[in-house]
């Protein structure tokens, strides 16, 4: 039986300036923490400023929880506040049983079921010929077991890429990454998205918190991997800290494309310069 002896408050201030009026065209907010077997949610709130005309909740093709919104007038600011209590619950990051046996070595191919569900988490990113070297040799050094070698590819971008902090852009192609020796955590997660591919495994993006100031300076929104490993489900492993996904990992949304993971996305109509700041604080509580 699970304990949820951990309680946090999340609060997380999102904040768009512009420099002359627009408009906003529809936007989705993704903010809510995502279902977990180790997570509950005590309650969840969210402050929009200007008042949305419309707004509707919504779960996603991913199951990720959205918030869909739309405006009627012009606006030179955007405030979002988004506030998670949570409660949560220790658990050993390896406490599961891969089966059949037939997944328990990389190489394999998920039966016809899987393969269907999983289809977008298996399309290959093109890498290359040297990370695909690089790949090829870590699955011989642990014999293709595929425990070991995810535990190993984490461990190894880790090791050889640093971890940097870059706000604003989509995650880095592979190749680029491969240049660079460093970049954010969306950056190396993506690397291992694509290389777990490679190997035939179903992987996806994933973007939330991690309660840990050591692992994400100042509360930043972090980025991870997760991988579907039949028997177990979906499995995390972050590169920027070479470790599995454990319980101060809380995951907001998860996708095979890391667009579709962002806090918010939409557009504007108009012409103008933006500014964009972020404050995530995380507030323990003490009657757990």
């Amino acid at each position: 039986m699970k304990h949820f002896d951990k309680g946090f408050i999340i609060t997380h201030h999102t904040f768009y300036e512009y420099d002359a009026p627009i408009f906003f065209e529809p936007h989705l907010l993704r903010f809510a923490v995502r279902k977990n077997p180790h997570i509950r949610s005590k309650a969840h709130a969210i402050k929009i400023q200007p008042n949305p005309a419309v707004s509707t909740e919504m779960i996603d093709a991913e199951d990720n929880h959205v918030l869909s919104v739309s405006f009627e007038n012009k606006y030179n600011r955007m405030e979002i506040i988004s506030t998670s209590e949570l409660l949560i619950a220790d658990f050993n990051p390896f406490g599961f049983i891969i089966f059949p046996d037939q997944y328990l070595k990389v190489g394999f191919q998920y039966d016809e079921a899987h393969e269907a569900v999983l289809y977008a988490a298996l399309r290959e990113i093109q890498v290359s010929n040297a990370l695909a070297a690089l790949n090829k040799s870590l699955l011989k050094e642990c014999h293709y077991d595929t425990i070991q070698y995810l535990i190993l590819l984490t461990n190894t971008i880790h090791e050889q890429y640093q971890k940097i902090h870059r706000h604003d852009g989509p995650p880095l192609m592979p190749e680029v990454l491969e240049k660079a020796k460093k970049g954010s955590c969306r950056d190396l997660a993506y690397l291992q998205m694509a290389l777990g591919r490679n190997s035939g495994l179903a992987c996806r993006f994933v973007s939330g918190y991690v309660l840990d100031e050591t692992i994400e300076k100042d509360f930043e929104l972090h980025a991870w991997v997760e991988v579907f490993l039949p028997g177990a489900g979906w499995i995390g492993f972050d590169p920027s800290t070479g470790l599995a996904v454990d319980s101060r990992y809380v995951p907001v949304a998860c996708s095979a494309f890391p667009q579709n993971t962002l806090p918010v996305s939409g557009n504007f109509r108009g012409s103008a310069s933006s500014k964009l700041s972020t404050k995530i604080t995380v507030e323990k509580l003490s009657d757990c």
